[in-house]
């Protein structure tokens, strides 16, 4: 199937840390409203593999933005799917601003990204290979952002993604994570599914329900009779944390884990 762009440009994410019983009945609800991700839908159970290569300053200003709650913070990330040389890899910017997530995005070939991320390219030198000009200009601001903070590939966050959608917009999506890794990052192996990896700390399953617009009338009542609670998680983090083995230090994270 071909890759087509169902980014969410801007969104409210809500979060929920839940059991496998309770992903069952969750699971069983929403599907009278929404329907497997197209990719989901070729892959067992509906889940695939989600692999982002994060990257941060050497102070890890951005892994540290996220841990002081700032209101107005960014991510810098790489994500792919598998080890398949034919298939993308996305150049991700993912705001938050005043409690809106905004996020902007542009597909590459992996072998593309990595000329970017090794130095051997700019945005300019590829400017024929992005999809479009809206892309295109994502680039150049994930360019921009990795050039001011003088950022470098961190860490990997790995995990499967169970998703559904809605059938016929792009208003509401609901996804199950499991089985979160944090991954070290070798140059060598950049933009591969990374072999040198350790647990993180999720022990139950994140759902996120991520909508453009109001809240779901029909999400109401599940969450009330499902006592859901929403909560703040973010895997950069948590994978940041797992890899050593506890809260990094500043401007040591790159040296403890080479």
């Amino acid at each position: 199937m071909p890759f087509r762009d169902r980014l969410q440009t801007n969104r409210f994410e809500y979060k929920y840390l839940i059991d496998e019983a309770q992903a069952h009945a969750i699971r069983a609800y929403i599907r009278r409203v929404l329907v497997p991700d197209p990719y989901a839908r070729r892959a067992a159970d509906c889940r695939y593999f989600v692999h982002s290569l994060y990257c941060d300053s050497s102070a890890l200003s951005l892994y540290w933005s996220t841990q002081h709650g700032l209101k107005n913070r960014f991510k810098l990330r790489v994500r792919f799917y598998d080890d398949e040389p034919g298939h993308p890899a996305f150049f991700e910017i993912k705001r938050r601003v005043s409690g809106v997530i905004i996020k902007s995005r542009c597909m590459l070939p992996k072998p593309t990204a990595r000329r970017l991320l090794y130095g051997g390219a700019t945005p300019a030198d590829v400017m024929s290979e992005a999809p479009d000009q809206r892309q295109f200009a994502a680039l150049q601001e994930f360019w921009n952002l990795y050039q001011t903070l003088s950022a470098r590939p961190a860490v990997y966050v790995s995990y499967t993604r169970e998703a559904y959608v809605h059938p016929t917009s792009n208003d509401v999506r609901v996804t199950f994570d499991r089985a979160l890794m944090a991954g070290i990052y070798e140059p060598a192996r950049c933009l591969h599914v990374p072999t040198r990896q350790r647990q993180a700390d999720l022990p139950r399953v994140l759902l996120e329900l991520k909508f453009t617009d109001r809240y779901p009338q029909w999400m109401a009542p599940l969450a009330a009779a499902m006592n859901l609670h929403r909560i703040s998680f973010a895997k950069y983090c948590c994978c940041l944390d797992a890899l050593c083995a506890g809260r990094p230090v500043e401007g040591q994270f790159f040296h403890e884990v080479a």
